[in-house]
């Protein structure tokens, strides 16, 4: 299953991602982090990252999803 690891400290391989929904959607539809992350079979639960997307957003104080100029979040597996 893949997480953010706000705290960058999980093990395991790691992924970027602009903190943005509709990256989501796109790596999602590309089958990107399964790629990223070497693993076949991976479970990736869209809306759930989507949701923690959004938190991370609102507690940066952003009212909208980061432009590609902002840093990207550090996704990782479990």
């Amino acid at each position: 299953m893949v997480v953010i690891d706000h705290r960058k400290t999980m093990s395991g391989r790691g992924a970027w991602l602009h903190p943005d929904p509709e990256c989501l959607g796109y790596a999602v539809q590309r089958k990107a982090f399964a790629r990223a992350f070497r693993i076949g079979g991976l479970t990736v639960d869209a809306d759930l990252l989507t949701r923690e997307i959004e938190s991370v957003a609102t507690q940066r104080g952003r009212q909208k999803p980061a432009t590609e100029e902002q840093v990207a979040e550090d996704m990782s597996t479990p």
